[in-house]
């Protein structure tokens, strides 16, 4: 990881001045936060990486008809959703798309944007093996929302996300902890406790859950953790000096600014079971039935 070293360098420390704050606090009040960035990002402008792992089960429940949960990938674990660049005064997240646009690479498997032919046989087996979004062309997104903007080139870039992913899923604690969670109800706090028994106690200032809520039944289940990742140590992950504060979001207001905490409810979260290709076929049949006629 020597050239995501080199550019861990270059951080500056003016961009932490957050991180004291403490959790889910307000950091200000001034007013609306402006939703539109003046001009394109700039690649290489930011403080910390978010490594972003889903839990598949819970995707393939909430999307069974992708290319990836047909082929069996609800009984993956946890997976790389991917490697974000992030800024510490950025709540709305605009820092994205520092090459093209949202709007020019909406649909992710047009040959127009695929950038699939330029990924090496190795980078390509490596993300694989952790990304089964793979089959559904979500490399082209995480490239040019976040791939773009952190100043490495393609393959660079997703050799060192999956190499941190598979350091994730060599997690003992978490693992074992969705594993044997699955179909039951936890806590956040549960949750936060299952991560930091692996990263140490830091983990709670640096871990968000999201959670998503079944829109047929209600349930709110366990969806992702985004993990802060200081520029000058992430490489050092999964030791402790590797993390840094979760960084701003919007309060409930959408004025005031917090350190965000996610979405997961404090109680009542279900952990997802494992998705098998007969059952992902049997939830997409059931999805297209609620579909409303056109």
């Amino acid at each position: 990881m020597t050239k995501l070293q080199s550019l861990a360098m270059s951080l500056s420390l003016g961009l932490l001045a957050l991180a004291g704050a403490m959790s889910g606090a307000p950091i200000a009040q001034a007013g609306p936060v402006e939703s539109t960035p003046a001009a394109k990002p700039l690649p290489g402008q930011y403080s910390s990486f978010v490594l972003a792992i889903s839990h598949e089960a819970q995707f393939c429940h909430y999307l069974p008809e992708t290319r990836e949960c047909q082929a069996g990938a609800g009984m993956a674990g946890m997976v790389l959703h991917g490697l974000w660049p992030n800024q510490s005064d950025d709540p709305r997240h605009n820092y994205q798309y520092c090459e093209l646009s949202r709007e020019q690479t909406r649909d992710w498997c047009s040959p127009a944007i695929d950038v699939r032919g330029h990924l090496s046989e190795r980078t390509l087996d490596r993300l694989s093996d952790v990304m089964p979004g793979v089959l559904s062309c979500l490399y082209n997104h995480e490239w040019y929302a976040h791939g773009t903007c952190s100043g490495l080139n393609l393959n660079d870039y997703f050799m060192d996300a999956a190499e941190l992913a598979a350091r994730f899923r060599a997690l003992p604690s978490f693992n074992r902890f969705v594993q044997g969670a699955a179909g039951r109800i936890v806590s956040r706090g549960q949750i936060l406790q299952a991560i930091a028994a692996d990263l140490g106690p830091r983990a709670m200032d640096s871990v968000v859950p999201l959670c998503q809520t079944d829109k047929a039944t209600g349930r709110v289940r366990f969806a992702e953790l985004d993990i802060t990742l200081n520029r000058n140590n992430f490489w050092r992950f999964p030791n402790p000096s590797s993390l840094g504060p979760s960084g701003p979001a919007l309060g409930h207001d959408g004025m005031s600014v917090v350190r965000d905490r996610g979405n997961c409810p404090d109680f009542g979260i279900q952990v997802a079971e494992p998705v098998t290709p007969a059952m992902a076929k049997k939830l997409a049949a059931q999805k297209a039935d609620r579909r409303p006629p056109r």
